[in-house]
């Protein structure tokens, strides 16, 4: 499963950069500027560079690649006045709620700087994208997923620029189970000067 998280996600994120290139530029001048152009990121210059969270995590909000998640209750419960009882199997689609504009202003445009923190005593929690889950059952790949992500975006931007190509068309997301996308994703990579 890890593998296609990483093979969809970086597809995705590749598409995105490669449509916005003012905020490629701001990821890549972040990554100069506390990484240099040649050094070879490890998992500890991550937190160093909360733009590169914020485009994965804004990628996964628009895209993630299981749009939903479903448990069944070990207990009765209330919830906002409603009783589900014992044994209730429940949806939360996160490609639903990702896109509510309660949740997410101007739902529907990538803003990385959405994830970022104002200051050290912001909190940036938004319960309206999960596509890990949470809690005890969150998936056990996520830090190993997003680690993968994160070194090699690092290391594509440090070598190239991602562009639109010739070939560059509008994708929609597809779901089969998972949330794919539903053509091929083309873009073209240009050797950093």
């Amino acid at each position: 499963m890890e593998g296609i998280f990483t093979s969809f996600t970086l597809s995705w994120v590749t598409f995105l950069l490669a449509k916005h290139p003012e905020i490629q530029q701001s990821v890549y001048e972040e990554i100069v500027n506390k990484l240099g152009k040649d050094r070879v990121p490890t998992a500890d210059d991550v937190p160093k560079l909360p733009m590169i969270r914020a485009v994965l995590k804004e990628t996964l909000r628009l895209f993630p690649v299981l749009p939903g998640n479903g448990r069944v209750t070990q207990e009765d419960l209330i919830v906002g006045g409603y009783l589900i009882p014992k044994g209730t199997q429940l949806a939360l689609c996160h490609y639903a709620t990702s896109y509510d504009e309660e949740n997410f202003p101007m739902a529907n445009e990538f803003q990385p700087e959405r994830w970022l923190r104002k200051d050290h005593m912001d909190r940036v929690d938004n319960f309206g994208s999960i596509p890990f889950g949470y809690g005890i059952r969150s998936c056990i790949g996520k830090r190993i997923a997003e680690l993968e992500i994160h070194l090699a975006l690092i290391q594509l931007l440090q070598n190239f620029e991602i562009k639109i190509s010739s070939k560059t068309k509008p994708v929609r997301a597809k779901t089969h189970g998972l949330l794919t996308p539903g053509d091929s994703i083309n873009v073209k990579f240009a050797n950093r000067k």
